[in-house]
């Protein structure tokens, strides 16, 4: 990887940021992305791995529909240009992210599309904070496809965020993001206004 991150380097920045642009828009067209909010884009895949459980005993099997989460990478390059501290910059993305996952729960409940899927799935360079959102985070196992990430997450940092890319190289891994629909919900879903809550519990005693 010292190598690969040398010939970035010494890559035309233009060219990059062109290469990622084209990228983005493909990867959104072929997996149906759509915007959710601001930050997130929302389609729609099939699991590929082995099968597992999840902490909240949501289980997935091999051909499961997921849907696949995916950040705005211009929108978070636009944050990361912002002035202020890094911790406005980070309040700012929080901010946005909440707002993101509380329209997708609305989605949830509302497209019957979305009816079929139990889990969300991302691959991301971002480190493993996401747990206090209601994320279940691993790091991609290694291997050749986690390789490749390593390389298309370094081109990314060098055409979106070239302030950050050096300072974050060597701490640079994929790390995998499940959120299953039941946290989505329970975490981000507006509650009940009082009268459904009553005609819930009059339908229980009755």
């Amino acid at each position: 990887m010292g190598d690969a991150r040398a010939l970035i380097a010494r890559l035309p920045w233009r060219l990059v940021h062109g290469g990622c642009l084209i990228q983005e828009r493909i990867y959104r067209r072929l997996f149906g992305l759509r915007a959710v909010g601001e930050l997130i884009y929302l389609g729609r895949g099939r699991y590929r791995g082995p099968g597992k459980v999840l902490a909240d005993r949501t289980r997935i099997n091999p051909g499961d529909p997921v849907g696949i989460l995916h950040f705005d990478n211009l929108r978070l390059a636009a944050i990361e240009k912002q002035p202020g501290s890094q911790r406005h910059r980070g309040f700012v993305f929080m901010r946005l992210l909440r707002a993101s996952l509380a329209l997708l729960a609305e989605r949830v409940q509302t497209e019957p599309v979305l009816e079929d899927l139990a889990s969300f799935r991302g691959v991301t360079w971002l480190p493993p904070h996401g747990r206090h959102l209601g994320f279940e985070v691993e790091t991609l196992p290694a291997g050749l496809h986690a390789r490749w990430l390593k390389l298309h997450f370094r081109l990314m940092l060098y055409a979106f965020y070239p302030e950050s890319a050096a300072r974050q190289h060597r701490s640079l891994k994929p790390h995998v993001y499940w959120l299953t629909r039941r946290q989505l919900l329970a975490r981000y879903a507006p509650p009940a206004p009082p009268e459904h809550r009553e005609r819930t519990v009059a339908q229980e005693v009755y």
